[in-house]
């Protein structure tokens, strides 16, 4: 894959075993080789909050990230599509309500 997605892995596993166990990279010495066990965060590691150990925690910090990735990037919502009038050649007639004109040019419900 790429750099990117593997940050977004790290983020989220960095963030599910911070508040979940109170620990980061606790078991990374015994891959390494060496004796270390990690950071320890203290507040947390008193009263972890075990939902961020099970799978349901990995969708809620998903959740949380994409949100502040978006609150971060400040996209703005699609724009609705307004029908100006004659809508015999929009493609999109059908969805606002254009689809069944009068034979004026106008659309249902509005006066002649």
């Amino acid at each position: 894959m790429g750099i990117g997605f593997t940050l977004a892995l790290f983020l989220m596993g960095s963030v599910r075993e911070i508040i979940g166990s109170g620990t980061w990279l606790a078991g990374i010495g015994k891959m390494i080789g060496i004796e270390w066990d990690g950071f320890t965060v203290p507040v947390v590691s008193d009263n972890p909050m075990l939902l961020f150990i099970m799978p349901a925690g990995g969708f809620f910090t998903l959740g949380v990230i994409i949100a502040l990735v978006n609150k971060l990037s400040r996209k703005k919502p699609p724009q609705e599509l307004e029908c100006g009038g004659g809508c015999k050649g929009c493609p999109n007639a059908a969805s606002c309500g254009g689809a069944a004109e009068q034979p004026s040019g106008g659309k249902v419900g509005e006066d002649e």
